[in-house]
């Protein structure tokens, strides 16, 4: 006999420690890893551009961070491979920019069918290659109710909302990209308690 809950039987009483995800976003399918304590107050979306960006060192303690702080975590890749691949051939950055939103807000939209997650505040937090994307995303869902942004937008396009209305925190100098992933928790945890 099976005692092993499946992921659809888990529920916010229970801890959940890097569990690999694929979340169908439209023809494509996107990697994902999900981790979760006990009882988050929370969950921050990690938006990466490269699919190495989920299993880097700073990424995964930032995930430790985050889960001390009681906050879920949902580290996702942006991009399939072939994307990624075809990147680096110089791309169209607005067609990019365009797409790794729309898969942002699939990612945000798919939180709401996972117990652990459901109901939960959101909170993005992206670097410098997907600032775009994440401020597009926060302005257009009201499930996201905080940004950080690490790095900054040093080309972000004209297109970008002129008033944004999301708590956005911009972490641009090199002691605050240190801390990161502490600052970026406490952000987040001030502004999920308003919810």
């Amino acid at each position: 006999m099976n005692f092993m809950a499946q992921p659809s039987e888990l529920s916010r009483s229970q801890h959940l420690e890097g569990a690999e995800r694929v979340i169908p976003i439209g023809d494509a399918l996107i990697s994902a890893t999900l981790s979760a304590p006990l009882r988050p107050r929370g969950v921050v979306v990690l938006l990466h551009a490269s699919s190495a960006g989920r299993f880097e060192q700073r990424n995964r303690f930032a995930g430790q961070v985050f889960d001390q702080a009681d906050l879920a975590t949902l580290q996702v890749d942006l991009l399939t491979p072939g994307e990624e691949a075809a990147r680096g051939n110089g791309g169209d950055l607005a067609r990019e920019n365009k797409l790794m939103t729309e898969r942002a807000l699939a990612a945000v939209e798919w939180l709401q069918s996972e117990p652990t997650t459901a109901g939960l505040p959101v909170g993005l937090l992206a670097s410098t290659s997907e600032t775009v994307s994440a401020i597009n995303a926060a302005e257009r869902s009201s499930r996201i109710v905080a940004l950080v942004s690490e790095g900054g937008c040093p080309r972000c396009p004209e297109e970008l909302p002129s008033n944004l209305r999301t708590p956005t925190l911009l972490l641009l100098g090199e002691y605050e990209r240190a801390r990161a992933a502490e600052l970026a928790s406490e952000y987040f945890a001030r502004h999920f308690l308003d919810q």
